[in-house]
């Protein structure tokens, strides 16, 4: 069972040919000049490709050049040299990767419109794109970093080169570009100007043009002096607004008739260039001047008439407004032919959808990783570096629900990564609405795999929701939901699978049986379920930055065949345990040494983690019990133990008092499932074990609606502690602002005088950091209380969405007129249309408590107490 990957389509580089207006050779000699970009383009197109890095020759990038092999020494020594600027033969190395480079040239080469200079723009740019130094966006300080590394390139050529050519193909538009300081001004009242060119039909060779010419002419620099005049006189004319080349007082013709003798005089040119400039009034030599082009600021029908006889060609380009450009596809070429069907299917649905909805249903296990994928290819190819291996774990899993319609969108999903997925999978007429809803038997976002249950659950869905199974052969559907599954999470590949499942960058399968690894159990100690401030994704793009990546990454391929021998012989064999241990652990450390030594780190795991990981291995070294651990990017371990050992196991874990909770798988078996009726019969079965160390009652309401008075009240008859996240933020507020913190406790007219401001405190601090009072309340609580304590004044779903992952909590929702809160004190102020007043109005509660008067009965807050109590237990 096995499903072929591929890659993206190549990331499509153009990059603009140039018109040099002013100024050419004497901006050599340290003179302004006069350049437009114009709508000629060369087209670089980068594709990544499977290497075998311990052949020489791979080690080296391929060209192909309009469509053949490149043979041209220019282009040899142009990626040689950016070969090296990127370290290219240690990112193959180490990745496995190389690049195909296509150029497609869209105007004549040595012919004056740049082309050795756009050449070396796009190579270099698809080299930075390759090595992510850069990325499609392209800021300012990528786009100098990209013109610094062309200029280079092409000096390997021309050693006289001005770096003005390049300049223009990396900026655009129209500029004036300095010799001396190598700077740029944009001329913008030349964008989009039209440029008559015309053609001699002679090409040249730069580099010799410009030495021959600094060699012949004695006088040079007088003539440069003479020229650059000339460019100032220009630039002053278009600087003060002029925005055409043929202006009714010919000034402009003029400018470049007296730009044309200047060149002429130094020896530039060709007889086919006089012939031309001897007829054609305004015309002028551009660039290296040996034949290629001419530009002229007009031309008249007597003009035309001639050049056709002549037989030279003509026509009008235009100054572009941008210049270098990366067309990153959406979609990888291998799955286009996939979403034509996908198409297809969509127009057959036309008639049947109409305004009723149609739905998709699937649920996708999570997997953890026994060798390790950190790091991918270079150029977002979602492909890892090196090759991994996981046990699916069934009863943690992700459920998703996806609704087509011709109606609004009725679901409420609405994370971005996951919608901005959907549109790219499944690209809609714009009468069409797709929306989904997903929850999790387990946390997400903090190193237990939720986004490879997640997006293989959202594929699945849509593949539900359109009958893909019932459309395409089995071969194209394997095809399509395991590299859809890929191209939202890397190892959301990995989950479509049940048993032990192997990726090794080109293809995935299932190397290990459900039946032959079902001696195995899994849980995870969580120290920390919040979601990680150090995304994988980030972690991801800073990999290559460790000095230990290359060895992690090289030892993968060594322990991939081991840890699987061992694995098939580790349910009645010691010593293939301890091998599949010994692999497993060590990867799962060696990956978080590369985490740490990356820049800027990526630091997952915690003290209280660490911590348990030495009782642990102790705990193991003492009984020799079948059991190892390991750990992704996050602070909660995962172990995996041999299902004989479980009975000794399990009550060990039980009694380590540090963990926040503890997740143990109950499913054996399932991979990615489709249809409803599956959907319904899991979700009703208890799929995993959770076990919370903590009980918490979050009580939430109205100010002055009796949540403090409740919050006693449920801790004297029920002895649990009671703590006010507002406690934490007063004592700061009045800390920095210099306030009597204990009056305030006292004294409620100077907390009412405060509040507004408390508020604002309050929120500037949840901006930078959303749980930051929740933590300090959490470690203050769990210190000073057993397992039970009260939070007296939950004010914000993210206040509510932390206990509940946090602890097995219960919400009880305080209600109270606004009448009873009026005779209390309460007055409505501009705080009670704030996010800590109406935050959790909406929210999903456990219970409720109505607060009408002091004089609530005793039954009441039994009934309460009594279902508190029978929550915990249940």
């Amino acid at each position: 069972m096995s499903v072929r990957m591929e890659g993206f389509t190549p990331i499509v580089v153009r990059v603009p040919g140039k018109v040099i207006l002013f100024g050419e050779h004497a901006v050599v000699g340290g003179h302004d000049a006069i350049v437009a970009a114009v709508d000629k383009y060369i087209t670089v197109k980068c594709n990544v490709v499977p290497v075998k890095v311990n052949e020489a020759a791979s080690l080296n990038a391929e060209v192909i050049f309009n469509g053949s092999i490149n043979k041209d020494s220019r282009l040899i020594s142009f990626v040689e040299s950016a070969q090296d600027f990127v370290g290219y033969e240690d990112i193959v190395k180490s990745s496995g990767s190389g690049i195909v480079l296509s150029i497609e040239t869209g105007f004549p080469l040595g012919a004056g419109l740049g082309s050795s200079s756009a050449l070396c723009v796009g190579i270099i740019t698809c080299f930075l794109l390759f090595s992510n130094k850069i990325d499609s966006k392209l800021t300012k300080e990528q786009l100098e970093l990209i013109q610094d590394l062309a200029h280079k390139l092409e000096l390997n050529i021309n050693p006289n080169c001005s770096g003005v050519d390049t300049a223009a193909s990396v900026w655009g538009g129209c500029i004036s570009f300095s010799g001396k300081t190598k700077l740029h001004s944009r001329l913008d009242s030349l964008s989009r100007v039209p440029i008559n060119i015309i053609d001699t039909g002679r090409t040249h060779n730069t580099a010799e043009a410009v030495a021959n010419t600094h060699i012949e002419n004695a006088d040079i620099d007088e003539i440069y002096d003479s020229i650059g005049k000339v460019t100032k006189e220009a630039y002053g004319y278009f600087e003060s607004g002029h925005s055409s080349l043929n202006d009714e007082e010919g000034f402009v013709a003029s400018l470049m008739n007296k730009n044309n003798e200047l060149l002429v005089k130094m020896g530039v040119g060709c007889e086919h260039a006089r012939e031309i400039t001897a007829q054609v009034y305004g015309s002028k030599i551009s660039g290296a001047g040996k034949g290629g082009i001419l530009v002229t600021s007009r031309l008249t029908a007597t003009d035309e008439k001639f050049l056709a006889e002549k037989g030279y060609a003509f026509e009008t380009v235009l100054a572009t407004e941008k210049g270098v450009v990366v067309e990153e596809p959406d979609l990888p070429l291998y799955l286009q032919h996939l979403q034509l069907s996908l198409g297809k299917k969509l127009g057959d649905l036309q008639h049947s959808v109409g305004t009723i909805p149609q739905d998709g249903y699937s649920s996708a296990p999570a997997n953890i990783a026994i060798l390790k994928y950190w790091g991918k290819t270079p150029a977002n190819l979602q492909l890892a570096m090196n090759p991994s291996i996981s046990l699916t774990i069934p009863g943690f899993r992700s459920f998703t629900h996806i609704q087509l319609s011709k109606t609004k969108a009725t679901l409420t999903g609405d994370d971005k990564r996951a919608n901005k997925f959907l549109r790219k999978i499944c690209p809609l007429p714009d009468e069409y609405f797709l929306s989904y809803e997903s929850f999790n038997t387990f946390p997400s976002s903090c190193g237990i795999a939720s986004s490879a249950s997640g997006f293989s659950a959202l594929v699945g869905a849509v593949a539900d929701c359109l009958g893909l199974p019932k459309v395409m052969s089995k071969e194209d559907y394997d095809y399509w939901i395991m590299n859809w599954s890929r191209i939202g999470s890397g190892s959301a590949s990995r989950s479509i699978y049940d048993g032990i499942v192997r990726w090794d960058h080109q293809t995935i399968d299932q190397v290990i049986t459900t039946e032959e690894c079902s001696h195995l159990d899994h849980c995870v100690v969580v120290f920390n379920p919040m979601p990680k401030k150090v995304t994988s994704s980030d972690g991801h793009r800073s990999v290559d930055t460790s000095l230990f990546q290359f060895f992690r990454r090289n030892g993968t391929f060594e322990s991939m065949p081991r840890v699987i021998q061992a694995l098939k012989k580790s349910s009645t064999s010691i010593s293939d345990w301890q091998t599949f241990q010994h692999i497993m652990e060590n990867d799962a450390m060696v990956m978080h040494a590369v985490m740490c030594t990356s820049s800027p780190p990526a630091k997952y795991l915690n003290r209280p983690c660490t911590e348990f990981l030495d009782r642990f291995m102790q705990f193991r070294h003492k009984t020799g019990l079948r059991v190892a651990f390991t750990i992704d990017a996050g602070p909660n371990p995962h172990l995996i133990w041999h299902k004989d050992d479980a009975s000794k196991v399990l009550p060990w874990l039980k009694s380590d008092n540090t963990w926040v909770k503890l997740l143990i798988n109950r499913e054996e078996k399932g991979g990615v499932l489709l249809g409803k009726q599956k959907y319904q019969e899991y979700m009703s079965q208890k799929l995993i074990e959770d076990i919370a160390q903590y009980n918490v009652i979050f009580i939430s309401g109205k100010r002055y609606g009796g949540k403090s008075w409740l919050a006693n009240k449920l801790s004297e008859i029920m002895k649990f502690p009671s703590f006010a996240l507002s406690d934490s933020i007063k004592e700061s507020y009045c800390m920095k602002n210099k306030v009597d913190y204990e009056e305030m406790l006292k004294n409620r007219e100077l907390k009412e005088e405060h509040r507004s401001k408390m508020v604002v405190y309050a929120e500037e601090t949840i901006a930078s950091d959303c749980h930051v009072w929740d933590w300090t309340l959490w470690e203050k609580a769990t210190k000073l209380a057993n397992k039970t304590f009260i939070v007296s004044d939950g004010r914000r779903p993210g206040d509510l969405k932390f206990f509940k992952r946090m602890s097995n909590c219960v919400h009880v929702r305080v209600e109270c007129p606004d009448s009873v809160r009026a005779s209390r004190g309460w007055k409505k102020t501009e705080v009670d249309a704030k996010d800590s007043e109406t935050g959790l109005d909406d929210a999903e509660y456990d219970f409720t408590f109505q607060s009408v008067s002091s004089e609530t009965s005793d039954s009441d807050l039994q009934d309460l107490v009594t279902s508190i109590k029978n929550a915990f237990s249940g």
